[in-house]
């Protein structure tokens, strides 16, 4: 049995841990799973201070790793919406 990938905001939350410092200075970049495997690997990053995060860090990045997100139980890709035929 395989595990699922984990969530961003919990991904965050062990770097933080593992990196003594606060999760709102660290932002997971890119997250993929190994195809075939229960393995998953990305990049994440950790910043000196809330200033450098509003500098440096594009606002998709910063929407993707908020809490209030994965809480509500949101899709890391947006649905694509379908056209209705007329008529």
């Amino acid at each position: 049995m395989t595990a699922a990938t984990p969530k961003l905001y919990d991904l965050r939350k062990q770097v933080a841990v593992k990196y003594a410092t606060d999760e709102v200075l660290v932002f997971v970049r890119s997250l993929r799973t190994l195809t075939g495997t229960s393995r998953a690997v990305g990049d994440a990053e950790v910043y000196d201070s809330v200033e450098d995060v509003k500098i440096l860090i594009p606002e998709h990045i910063l929407a993707r790793n908020q809490p209030e997100r994965h809480k509500a139980g949101g899709s890391a890709t947006p649905k694509k919406k379908t056209k209705q035929k007329k008529g």
